[in-house]
């Protein structure tokens, strides 16, 4: 997964997106809902990995 760029659709939720950036990819996240989407950026923050979230 290192280095790979990853987009995950609908997929906010705090787990696939966090997941995958924890094995190295670089991940960005498109989901309707900004409810699912601050959970991938709660997950990320505080474990410390790099998501764009749109």
């Amino acid at each position: 997964m290192k280095g790979l760029d990853i987009l995950c659709l609908a997929s906010g939720g705090g787990q696939q997106g966090p997941t995958l950036a924890a094995a190295g990819a670089k991940v960005t996240v498109f989901d309707a809902s900004v409810n699912q989407l601050a959970q991938d950026r709660i997950v990320a923050e505080r474990e410390g990995l790099d998501i764009n979230t749109v």
